[in-house]
């Protein structure tokens, strides 16, 4: 799944949210799943922006002789 998707789920999420039919117990397990999404989205992006801040860092650190760690994977992100 890429951002792309991502994007496309949570819309789907927010006009499903929004849909008028949907009322009462579906209603509320429609909101569940979108707070779930919601968290689980956060997640991910925080993850990736992780990945992203150790790649703007990787020439100092490695300038200075610091090596990044493998846990976070940038190697891939050439």
């Amino acid at each position: 799944m890429n951002f792309s998707d991502l994007t496309e789920q949570i819309y789907q999420q927010i006009l499903t949210v929004n849909d008028p039919a949907i009322t009462g117990d579906a209603l509320k397990e429609v909101i569940e799943r979108g707070k779930i999404t919601a968290t689980l989205t956060n997640c991910i992006i925080s993850g990736q922006r992780l990945v992203l801040d150790a790649q703007k860092a990787k020439p100092d650190m490695l300038e200075f002789g610091t090596s990044i760690p493998k846990e976070l994977a940038i190697e891939k992100y050439r």
